[in-house]
């Protein structure tokens, strides 16, 4: 890799640039020795031409462009190859953020490495040992089960489809959770092995109130799953509950399995309402 110093300007009587000038970031490339020291100079790139069908030239510069961003920006990023600098972490996560990107460890260069740049927040810790049980298992019978579920914020279904499939961690999956699909009602993008269950936005708020009529008007969000053909399960309606969900049961495992997706522009204290309403609505059964 390199970066583009500067862009020659082109000889007389053609349009294009004489060359390309690249300082890579390899110092053995193009490095000049003298009698004091090596000189790290860059390389001019030409043209290449190439003969093509029916009497076409192809002329281009044999370059392959990369670019710069944030991790914040990069968060939902998939890429094969990236070269990450911790340099600057200042957030618990944002090393995880980065380093996550890359679908194989061979496409992960990392720049300034410091194990102390990879740290999460510790209230998580305190907060989870803070959490009531809302589930208890003393009465249920607990049987060995080996069961995926896979849960992403995909931020658009259509557009990210072909990185589900080429996931290498789908085809064990039992279900594939998924929120902010933003599928209008008629699109179903397919997913060879998995049927597919979800909910759009307009459709998660029947309330006429006026706050979940602010929610049905915005664009985006929705929820899904992608459930295995060979899995068995039950999906329960909860026509009055106003929220982006889905719920189903899982019957090898006596259990629900509860997909839900929160903007921010819900309120909190409405939707934990809605939250309760919801956890009191499911069959007894079930719980």
């Amino acid at each position: 890799m390199g970066t583009i110093t500067e862009v020659l300007s082109p000889k007389p009587g053609s349009s294009m640039p004489a060359g390309i000038m690249v300082l890579f970031d390899n110092e053995r490339i193009c490095q000049v020795k003298t009698s004091l020291r090596s000189l790290h100079h860059a390389i001019m790139i030409t043209k290449f031409e190439e003969n093509l069908p029916k009497r076409a030239v192809r002329f281009q510069f044999p370059l392959r462009l990369a670019w710069a961003c944030t991790i914040h920006k990069v968060q939902g990023l998939t890429t094969d190859a990236a070269v990450v600098s911790l340099k600057n972490i200042f957030a618990p996560g944002m090393s995880y953020v980065a380093l996550s990107r890359v679908t194989s460890m061979a496409g992960l260069t990392i720049k300034d490495f410091d194990e102390k740049n990879i740290y999460c927040n510790e209230q998580i810790c305190k907060s989870l040992k803070q959490m009531p049980q809302y589930l208890t298992v003393k009465d249920r019978t607990i049987h060995q089960n080996n069961m995926v579920i896979i849960l992403h914020n995909i931020q658009g279904l259509i557009p990210h489809i072909n990185d589900i499939r080429s996931n290498s961690d789908i085809s064990s999956a039992n279900f594939i959770c998924l929120t902010e699909t933003w599928l209008e009602k008629e699109t179903v993008p397919c997913l060879k092995g998995f049927n597919l269950l979800r909910k759009d936005r307009f459709s998660s708020y029947p309330s006429e109130k006026n706050v979940f009529k602010q929610l049905k008007r915005k664009t985006h969000g929705g929820v899904g799953i992608y459930i295995s053909n060979d899995q068995q399960y039950c999906p329960i309606k909860l026509e009055s509950v106003n929220m982006e969900c889905i719920v189903i049961y899982i019957k090898d495992i006596n259990s629900n399995l509860i997909v839900i997706y929160r903007t921010e522009a819900y309120p909190s204290s409405v939707f934990l309402e809605e939250l309760y309403e919801l956890l009191i609505s499911l069959p007894q059964e079930n719980v």
